[in-house]
């Protein structure tokens, strides 16, 4: 690496904004450190600690043990991998009134290897902007976060004689609970089953119904995939040549293949809820197996054709597993979890 290189990773504004509010967020500390202006960027900084969100290492002071069902089941793999941390990030700033607009993030944990993040938080530690109730936490649970002001807009001029009020704009991912409820069905096209399910937090039920379990020839489609009138003006607009084309073919067919052989189907729910929640259906063979590990790049996004089902609500499809074009036995799967929306929230 050069030198310039390493200098450009350094956080030495050329103006800056120094705030120094604490404020929470949902469970967490946060301390908004300030406003950086450096070369063509402008960056809102922030120290947050989330103990849920606790950054894995080989650190030896660490807990590492697993028992024996995430180790032998994707199951278990699965309920590991369920993050227990709210997730935000802040899609603007209002200072003294002043708008300013964010389109992208970036968060560095205090336990990673790189120098990085050291480089950054001894720069607000020089200034004297670190709390000491901080001083407590576990580096593994303490994040540096810094948030891109849109290109388009100028850094901000408050007026630093008044009061620094801000209002901070936050939105948060949502967030995946284990539910683990176990269904039994038939095949069907037809079958609009009632289910309830519980929200711990909100103290409510909600309500799913499954309308169809069904088999889809996912070749058949895909053998029209790039016989489509729009998928050929994207190619000539994106200027693809024949042998990029043929690449682009293989990888697509490739990817089929390992989703689906040849000669199979797969078989596939149709459901709504009346939240418009997103609901994650796996087997309960798939659930209990040992993991596989395999090179898999992308995903496969499944829409009905119906967008409204039969109930009134949003009408979603997902895959369950692959079958014999011939399978029609009862299935045995489970809602193994579902995704809680987050409202919005400001915080001053």
């Amino acid at each position: 690496m050069l030198f310039k290189d390493l200098k450009s990773r350094m956080l030495l504004p050329d103006d800056e904004i120094i705030i120094n509010k604490h404020i929470k967020i949902k469970d967490k500390d946060c301390i908004v450190l300030g406003f950086c202006s450096q070369g063509d960027e402008n960056k809102l900084w922030m120290i947050v600690h989330d103990e849920k969100a606790c950054y894995r290492d080989n650190s030896e002071d660490l807990d590492f043990t697993c028992d024996e069902e995430m180790i032998l089941s994707n199951r278990g793999q699965m309920k590991q991998r369920i993050d227990d941390s709210t997730h935000f990030s802040i899609n603007e700033i209002e200072i003294q009134g002043k708008k300013i607009n964010f389109c992208s993030s970036t968060a560095y944990c205090l336990s990673d290897n790189g120098y990085e993040p050291y480089m950054m938080l001894q720069h607000f530690a020089q200034r004297g902007l670190l709390l000491d109730e901080f001083d407590e936490y576990n580096v593994h649970e303490l994040f540096i976060y810094s948030f891109n002001q849109q290109e388009n807009e100028e850094f901000p001029k408050p007026d630093l004689s008044r009061e620094l009020d801000i209002k901070l704009h936050v939105s948060y991912n949502p967030k995946e609970i284990l539910s683990q409820k176990s269904i039994s069905l038939d095949f069907g096209d037809d079958i609009n089953e009632k289910y309830i399910f519980y929200d711990e937090e909100a103290k409510k039920e909600c309500v799913f119904y499954i309308n169809k379990l069904i088999h889809y020839d996912i070749w058949e489609d895909a053998n029209k995939h790039f016989d489509s009138e729009d998928m050929k003006n994207a190619i000539k607009a994106s200027g693809i040549n024949n042998e990029e084309l043929e690449v682009m073919k293989k990888d697509y067919f490739d990817f089929v293949e390992q989703s689906c052989p040849k000669g199979m189907d797969l078989a596939m729910i149709e459901y709504e809820t009346e939240d418009d929640i997103q609901l994650n259906f796996y087997t309960r063979e798939f659930l209990d197996a040992k993991p596989e590990y395999k090179n898999k790049s992308g995903i496969f996004l499944f829409s009905p054709d119906i967008k409204t089902g039969p109930h009134g609500f949003r009408n979603r499809m997902t895959m369950l597993k692959t079958v014999k074009k011939d399978f029609n036995e009862k299935m045995d799967f489970e809602l193994f979890s579902w995704y809680k929306k987050i409202p919005d929230e400001i915080i001053e």
